[in-house]
C-alpha cells in the first residue's frame, strides 16, 4: 500500500488475515464488552488502550479484528464478555457519549469496530444450511464450509432529514428518545426505494408532511447497529402535523428562540443539520442522546 494516503485520508480500511506479534504491539486497541468501550481516564483527551493495557487484563486477541490504520497506527477490535481489572486506569463508555467529541476521528473508527463485532456475533451460522460460520482468509468474510455460501459484513442506510418552514425547523419526540429530547426525523431505507423517495415516506408517516426541494447535506456511520446516516434538508409544501402517539410522540415547529430541552448531542448528523438550519451553535439547549 501506497503510504501517501496518511496526508489524504485519516483513516484507511483495510483487511488482514494475520497480525504480527510486533504489529500488535504497536497498535491501539477498541476493546468492547457489553457494548461500550474501553478508553483510559483522561479527562483533556480521548486515548484508546495499547498493547500493555491487553496484557494487563489478560485479553486473549484469538478472536480480534484488523480494522486498518489510522494516520499510521493499527487498529485491532475485540469483544471481550468477562472485563475486569480494568478500573484503575480505565472505564467504559457507550458511543453514545459526550466524551467522544473530543475526538471525532477515533469515534468512526469506534462505530466501525463495534458495527464489525456486532456482525460477528450476529453471523455465527450459515442463513442457507445452518452449518457453523468459519472466517475467509483472504477478504472480510465468513463462508460456510458445507455450501459455499459467503457472508459479507453489511450496512444499512438510513436517511435523516431537516424540514423547514420559513425559519422555523421541524422536531419530533420519538418514543425511543430520552426524556424531553427532540431530533429531526430519520429512517431506514427500503429495498428498491431512492434516499429522496425514502425522505418523503418518512416524514409523511410520522408527521403526516409533504416536502419539496430536497438536498444532500452529509453522511456518518451512526452507532445503532449497522446504520450509515445520509442527511438532507428540505422544505415544508403542505400538510398539517399529526403523530401516531406510538413511535412519534410529539412533534412541532421551533425556531432559535423557541427550542425543546434537549437535542441531539453535537458529534451527531442530526444537530449538524439542526444548526445549519436555524444557526445555533453546540452551547443551545442541553445536547444528550
Amino acid at each position: 500500500m501506497n503510504e501517501g494516503y496518511r496526508d489524504y485520508i485519516n483513516f484507511w480500511p483495510e483487511f488482514k488475515s494475520e497480525v504480527t506479534k510486533e504489529e500488535l504491539k504497536e497498535a491501539i486497541y477498541f476493546i468492547y464488552s457489553d457494548r461500550k468501550v474501553l478508553i483510559k481516564n483522561n479527562e483533556d483527551k480521548l486515548q484508546m488502550p495499547i498493547y500493555e493495557t491487553v496484557e494487563k487484563l489478560n485479553i486473549n486477541l484469538a478472536e480480534s479484528y484488523y480494522l486498518g490504520e489510522l494516520k499510521g497506527q493499527i487498529c485491532i477490535c475485540i469483544n471481550v464478555k468477562d472485563l475486569r481489572g480494568f478500573e484503575s486506569e480505565y472505564r467504559l463508555i457507550p458511543l453514545k457519549s459526550q466524551l467522544w467529541e473530543l475526538n471525532q476521528e477515533i469515534y468512526f473508527v469506534a462505530i466501525k469496530a463495534m458495527q464489525l463485532l456486532e456482525w460477528d456475533n450476529n453471523t455465527k451460522y450459515c442463513g442457507r444450511c445452518g452449518n457453523l460460520y468459519t472466517r475467509k482468509e483472504d477478504e472480510r468474510a465468513k463462508v460456510c464450509k458445507k455450501c459455499g455460501r459467503i457472508e459479507y459484513p453489511r450496512i444499512s442506510p438510513a436517511i435523516i432529514v431537516g424540514v423547514t418552514k420559513g425559519e422555523e425547523i421541524l422536531l419530533a419526540h420519538n418514543a425511543n428518545f430520552a426524556e424531553g429530547l427532540y431530533s429531526i426525523i430519520a429512517g431506514f431505507v427500503e429495498q428498491g426505494e431512492t434516499l429522496e423517495a425514502a425522505v418523503k415516506r418518512e416524514v409523511y408517516e410520522e408527521v403526516g408532511v409533504k416536502v419539496k426541494n430536497i438536498q444532500y447535506v452529509s453522511s456518518k456511520p451512526w452507532s445503532t447497529g449497522d446504520s450509515l446516516m445520509l442527511g438532507f434538508t428540505a422544505e415544508y409544501e403542505s400538510g398539517e402535523i399529526t403523530v401516531d402517539e406510538k413511535e412519534i410522540l410529539d412533534a412541532g415547529w421551533y425556531n432559535k428562540e423557541k427550542l425543546p430541552p434537549v437535542l441531539p448531542l453535537p458529534i451527531t448528523t442530526a444537530r449538524e443539520i439542526i444548526n445549519r438550519l436555524i444557526g445555533i451553535d453546540n452551547t443551545i439547549a442541553g445536547s444528550r442522546k
